[in-house]
């Protein structure tokens, strides 16, 4: 490869810029219009064979040069995750030199089954092999609930795929060679959909955009080979969309590795939590699907019963089970809850006992407080939330409250020992030291303010003072 073309391709495959999202949307713009054009040229007819073995191999060559030069930039774990990614785009990409070996060398189409065939497996377990490495799993134990997901998952899709895919393949007088490799491919993508719906749950709220186009791959390629299963006996009827399916599949590969990951050099950022969609909404669905096709399609099961009804009453109770899970979870995160709740007002309680009291404050007004707070301003909890703080102050003390709950703000550092005097509820002053701290919690960024009552204090200090000034005036006179 010449110094002017690698350049350019190196910038894409990794960006120095942190966090930079442009070669991902450079890339995305020139899928976008590549496959536009590409299906218009497919459509009016325009040199199939051109298109088919020869422009469709562009982006596979593309993916297959990010992931190795990402290869070259990386180190450890990470390297050998780009390195499985690339063997696996490479064995597609040797599967499909291997094609146009035999329809412009040969000129006739490849068989089913071929050498080919293996080469393609090859990449299906390269590349989940390369997934779990470059993501952020810990792999520790999953929840109960999680494996009941991955099984509802997998047993809805090998349901589908048995009564929309196999079977009508198995009808057809293929023999045993050719319907397990056609077996092979809906098998091997189901293994992938669960292997990337593991790492969704283990990464959890970690996952990334990447693995976000990951799933789309994976989705684009499910499609492409469900459509290839169908046209088996080479009618010819879903070719072209099989072609532009499987040439959108190496795009998105494209695509993901160029784009910021979480393991990479690039943007470490949080997106949306994939189990919602892995661990809820994906199995359920499928399995609602499975169950409606059995009721639509399959006989009644006293007449026969058929892999449909066995995978409908399967699932049917994985769901079940799946509900039991979540409610016994839900019940054991309540009590932990309420646990957490009483021991926190226990707490609380026994220091406004011990004459601390607290207050959390936002946007200069009480949210919450304890006891000890009640006792002092004279209200209870409901009305004294909502108001503002400095409005339960003498007039001349005011402006300083107000300035120091500014520079804990500010500052974000503590700032303690300030008196100021309040007027409680029954008319009476009341003299407080007050510390303010800057607090996060789950209400966002608040102040929390410790008063301590040091009316007796002061009083005494002031009888002190008012004593040696007779003293004083005794010596005097």
């Amino acid at each position: 490869m010449t110094t002017a073309l690698a350049r350019p391709l190196q910038g894409l495959a990794a960006a120095r810029t942190p966090g930079s999202r442009v070669p991902a949307l450079v890339v995305s713009f020139a899928a976008v219009v590549y496959l536009a054009l590409f299906q218009v040229a497919v459509e009016s007819g325009f040199a199939p064979d051109l298109l088919r073995d020869g422009v469709n191999h562009v982006p596979a060559v593309l993916s297959l040069l990010f992931a190795a030069l990402r290869a070259r930039r990386t180190h450890g774990r990470e390297r050998r995750a780009w390195i499985m990614l690339a063997l696996g785009v490479g064995s597609w990409f040797v599967g499909d030199l291997g094609s146009t070996y035999y329809s412009f060398v040969l000129d006739r189409d490849i068989p089913f089954p071929s050498a080919m065939d293996p080469v393609y497996y090859a990449g299906y377990l390269f590349l989940p092999a390369g997934f779990l490495l470059l993501s952020n799993a810990t792999f520790r134990r999953l929840e109960a609930h999680a494996y009941v997901d991955l099984l509802m998952l997998g047993l809805a899709m090998t349901v589908l795929t048995w009564q929309f895919l196999l079977q009508p393949v198995t009808s057809q007088d293929l023999g045993n060679l050719a319907l397990v490799a056609a077996t092979a491919y809906p098998a091997l993508d189901i293994l992938v959909l669960l292997v990337v719906a593991a790492v969704f749950y283990y990464e959890g709220e970690r996952s990334s955009l990447r693995f976000t186009v990951f799933a789309c791959v994976i989705g684009v390629s499910i499609a492409a080979d469900s459509l290839y299963a169908a046209d088996i006996d080479e009618s010819g009827a879903y070719s072209s969309a099989i072609d532009t399916l499987f040439v959108a599949v190496y795009w998105l590969l494209a695509i993901a590795f160029v784009v910021p990951g979480p393991q990479s050099e690039l943007e470490r950022e949080t997106f949306p939590d994939h189990r919602s969609i892995a661990g809820v909404y994906l199995p359920r669905l499928l399995v609602v699907v499975v169950i409606i096709v059995c009721i639509v399609r399959c006989p009644p099961i006293t007449e026969e019963l058929t892999v449909m009804h066995i995978g409908a009453i399967a699932g049917l109770a994985l769901l079940i089970l799946r509900q039991n899970l979540t409610t016994r979870e839900n019940t054991a995160l309540i009590a932990r809850m309420q646990r957490t709740n009483e021991e926190r007002t226990v707490l609380l309680r026994a220091l406004g006992d011990l004459g601390e009291a607290f207050a959390t404050v936002k946007d200069g007004r009480f949210v919450t407080s304890n006891h000890a707070i009640w006792l002092l301003f004279g209200y209870r909890q409901e009305e004294l939330r909502g108001t503002l703080v400095s409005s339960h102050l003498v007039e001349r003390d005011r402006p300083r409250l107000q300035g120091i709950m500014q520079r804990a703000e500010e500052s974000d550092a503590v700032v303690a020992g300030t008196e100021v005097t309040i007027r409680a509820k029954d008319g009476r002053e009341v003299v407080l030291e007050v510390t303010v701290k800057p607090v996060v919690n789950d209400s966002g960024r608040q102040l929390l303010l410790v008063a301590r009552d040091i009316t007796e204090r002061k009083l005494t200090q002031r009888a002190v003072l008012e004593n040696q000034k007779l003293e004083g005036l005794r010596v005097l006179a």
